[in-house]
């Protein structure tokens, strides 16, 4: 099947041309090579084969991308902003794809793999597996090093979301004044 009109549609395979974009919800069984766009929009999208090629792969807010094999470092897995999206990696050790706008109240489930740390730094987030070794993902943006969570995701893996920021109020002295006032976040005194 190919979406577009470049005509290299690989044999066996799903392919998204360049320029081209495929919106869809459900499984699709096989590999894809993506070149394109492809959204999931606010359902579930199972993926069961490798996914290769330059393209993106959209997680609209509300949506849920299953991933079952391997991504290539050559394709982008991209979180739409509001949030609230879902990304599920069944063999997160595969995934040498870039995740892109990753923001609070997104999640990366990944299946059967038991996280016990976090850090971030130079765009990659290292999780230290129980019973040892460690699992990278890549993110694209800046995080703080320790700004992950990590939560079992009743399923024998590991739920990773954000940290929330630490909100806290701060002094501000106010002019013609020799007391210190304290501003709080939400901007009264």
């Amino acid at each position: 099947l190919e979406v577009g009109t470049a005509g290299g549609a690989a044999a066996g395979a799903i392919s998204i041309d360049h320029g081209a974009r495929l919106v869809a919800e459900g499984v699709l069984r096989g590999s894809v090579v993506d070149d394109g766009v492809l959204t999931t929009t606010g359902g579930t999208l199972a993926l069961t084969g490798a996914v290769s090629g330059s393209g993106a792969l959209d997680i609209l807010a509300g949506a849920t991308l299953e991933l079952e094999a391997a991504a290539a470092t050559t394709t982008t897995l991209r979180f739409a902003s509001g949030g609230f999206a879902h990304l599920v990696l069944g063999a997160p050790a595969m995934v040498g794809a870039r995740i892109a706008g990753f923001a609070s109240g997104d999640t990366i489930d990944l299946r059967r793999i038991l996280a016990v740390s976090a850090s971030f730094a130079a765009g990659e987030l290292t999780l230290g597996l129980a019973g040892g070794g460690s699992l990278a993902l890549h993110l694209a943006g800046q995080f703080p090093a320790s700004g992950f969570t990590l939560g079992r995701d009743g399923h024998g893996g590991t739920m990773i979301g954000l940290a929330a920021p630490a909100v806290s109020g701060w002094a501000h002295e106010v002019a013609g004044s020799a007391l210190p006032q304290t501003l709080h976040p939400n901007g009264r005194y």
